[in-house]
Parts: C-alpha cells; sequence; structure tokens
C-alpha cells in the first residue's frame, strides 16, 4: 500500500514540475507565432503588431485614417473631439449650428 502512495506522490510531483516549468516559461519549445513576435511593436489605437519602426507607423496612411476616426475635428469651429461621440454631440448642438449657418452665408 505504501508503494502505490509512493508512486502517486511521484507522478504528482512530475504532474507540478510540468506545471511549473508552463508557468514560468523556462519549457524548451516555443511556437512559430511567439518567434515571429520578437521585436514586434503593439499600436494601440490600430490594436495590432507592427515591425517597422514606430515613426513610420505612425507616419502610415492606415494609422493616419484611424487617429482621424477616433479623434474627429470639426472644420467649421476647429476643435478637435476625443470620441466620435463628443463630435457627433458637438455637431447636434446649438452653438456649432449657428456658426455654421453663419459660414454657409
Amino acid at each position: 500500500m505504501e508503494k502505490i502512495l509512493d508512486g502517486e506522490k511521484k507522478n504528482e510531483g512530475q504532474k507540478r514540475g510540468n506545471a511549473d516549468e508552463a508557468a514560468t516559461g523556462t519549457g524548451t519549445t516555443e511556437t512559430a507565432s511567439e518567434s515571429k513576435r520578437s521585436g514586434a511593436i503593439y499600436c494601440k489605437l490600430c490594436k495590432l503588431l507592427f515591425h517597422q519602426a514606430r515613426n513610420e507607423h505612425d507616419a502610415s496612411e492606415m494609422h493616419r485614417l484611424i487617429v482621424d476616426f477616433l479623434n474627429p475635428s470639426c472644420a467649421v469651429c476647429g476643435t478637435t473631439y476625443g470620441s466620435p461621440m463628443a463630435y457627433e454631440r458637438h455637431i447636434a448642438s446649438l452653438s456649432h449650428l449657428k456658426v455654421s449657418d453663419l459660414t454657409e452665408r
């Protein structure tokens, strides 16, 4: 009976050791996607990884379109908003409508 319990303890210790290896990343296996990601930089606005210099990514057309969509600006009033909803509220405001009416005339 003691031999069975000792064998179970050994198996339990091996399982725990493998779990510790996986949690700390000391295992030797590495997936292809993990090796591809090394050196990539994450853009919080675009929500993607890119493999070029930060300033090149920031100057790209796709990044500029996303920035313009997420931070719209009113050409009539000359103000920039932190979200599309804030911009929509501004467009519907009486002050914006008055200014846009004056510029149309």
